[in-house]
């Protein structure tokens, strides 16, 4: 997590034009490093989880969308 959250931090520093915006699950182990490493940086948003509409909301205006979720691609032994 610590290598994705400097790649936001390097991204929004980098293109000012940029704003990364990034509803922070409230789940201690997520929203400690994520305030850690990203709180007061240049082009960097962190907000509260959103409801439903104003996550679509949220996304339908994002350029690039970068998840998490999706869930696991191990393969199952056979």
């Amino acid at each position: 997590m610590e290598e994705i959250f400097a790649a936001l931090r390097d991204v929004a520093g980098r293109y000012k034009d940029v704003d990364v915006v990034y509803p922070v699950h409230p789940n201690p182990h997520v929203d400690g490093p994520a305030r850690k490493a990203l709180s007061g940086a240049a082009g960097v948003h962190l907000i509260p989880p959103l409801e439903y509409k104003a996550f679509c909301d949220l996304m339908a205006a994002s350029h690039l969308i970068l998840t998490d979720s999706g869930g696991s691609r191990r393969r199952r032994p056979p």
